[in-house]
């Protein structure tokens, strides 16, 4: 199995980049080659004005070509076959059927073995793929299949629409599985690594909300949320406390792909954050400071506030283990009443997080 190139429009890949033109990749199979009438690997003997084009519902691709047949033929339609990988292949022929249709088209196929003339009816079974037989060829390269326009029914005509050969030997060699796949929740992402795979193009990364989800989606070559360049992938689509699911394949220049990575994952919790407030930072000895507090992206933490001087010495706490909520603001007082003058720091810190505001009591 590979893949063939498709084209999407506006498609929201990567950090939410729209995408106006993106070229995709879908899974057909490998080892198979279509050579269309309109092709250069098809030449029109003697001339390509001896044959005739048309277009006659059932073609393949944009039409076809045809010619009448002779018992003694003086027209042929040589296909080039290019062998790139030694095997045993399949080799079909599609027509557009009909009355006037030769009962007996005659196809020469070249091959390891010598040469096989095969005859076909193409009054029936036309619009469709229809086999000629199966051939081997040891070595690479050019073989031909000749159509030519000798009949026992002169005056029909012989029909050159498509030929397609496949590779029903060949066995891919998909790259190696990605392996130490590592996760690592930071604020609005979870952010995926792994190691570099040998001879990869492209990295598909899976993703699921369930055990064993995101491996069955690369099992069954479902659509991933991603194909990425690099060994790296920044999930931007996550929601707090949900537990999400991740493997990784390989993809390599055949488009083939690897196995799946072992499966990991991770739960993204936002970072907490502090609102605080303070109605002055500048107050006279033994004046009083009004703070406001709020707690935000995490449900609940528990706050502690104290004053310290420059040199690092505690003269006040505020408030110690004072439990607080998300969103909910909580107004503290700060008193300045025996310290001296000079610069203090607030410090505001919880289980999660800390925060310092600076404050100037003068005389």
């Amino acid at each position: 199995a590979g893949y063939t190139n498709g084209s999407l429009s506006n498609i929201i890949i990567g950090e939410s980049t729209v995408i106006t033109d993106l070229m995709i990749i879908m899974r057909k199979p490998m080892g198979e080659v279509v050579l269309d009438d309109t092709g250069s690997n098809l030449s029109l003997l003697p001339d390509p004005s001896g044959w005739s084009s048309g277009s006659s519902a059932g073609y393949y691709g944009s039409g076809y070509r045809y010619a009448t047949a002779k018992a003694e033929p003086d027209k042929q339609a040589v296909w080039t076959l290019d062998i790139k990988v030694p095997g045993t292949y399949q080799i079909y022929s599609w027509w557009v059927s009909g009355t006037n249709r030769v009962p007996d088209a005659e196809y020469i196929i070249q091959h390891s073995q010598g040469t096989t003339t095969v005859y076909m009816n193409q009054q029936t079974n036309g619009g469709k793929w229809n086999l000629l037989g199966t051939f081997e060829f040891s070595t690479a390269g050019t073989y031909t299949v000749t159509q030519t326009n000798k009949s026992s029914t002169a005056g029909n005509v012989v029909m050159v629409d498509a030929l397609k050969y496949v590779n029903i030997s060949w066995k891919p060699t998909p790259p190696s599985s990605p392996t130490n796949l590592k996760t690592l929740a930071t604020l609005g992402q979870i952010k995926l690594t792994w190691s570099a795979v040998s001879g990869a193009i492209l990295y598909a990364v899976y993703k699921s909300t369930y055990a064993g989800g995101a491996t069955a989606n690369a099992n069954k070559y479902w659509m991933p949320i991603a194909y990425v360049p690099e060994p790296e992938y920044k999930d931007i689509s996550v929601k707090s406390g949900v537990r999400y699911f991740y493997v990784v394949t390989a993809i390599d220049d055949e488009y083939e792909e690897s196995l799946p990575s072992i499966e990991v994952y991770d739960i993204y919790k936002p970072s907490p954050k502090m609102v605080i407030q303070l109605d002055n930072n500048k107050v006279s000895a033994g004046d009083k400071i009004n703070i406001s507090f709020a707690l935000k992206e995490i449900a609940k933490d528990s706050l502690t506030i104290r004053v310290y001087t420059l040199s690092g010495k505690c003269v006040k706490t505020i408030v110690e283990n004072y439990p607080v909520e998300k969103d909910k603001i909580e107004n503290f007082v700060f008193d300045t009443t025996g310290l001296s003058t000079g610069l203090y720091l607030l410090n505001f810190f919880t289980e999660n997080i800390s925060q310092t505001k600076k404050v100037l009591v003068i005389k």
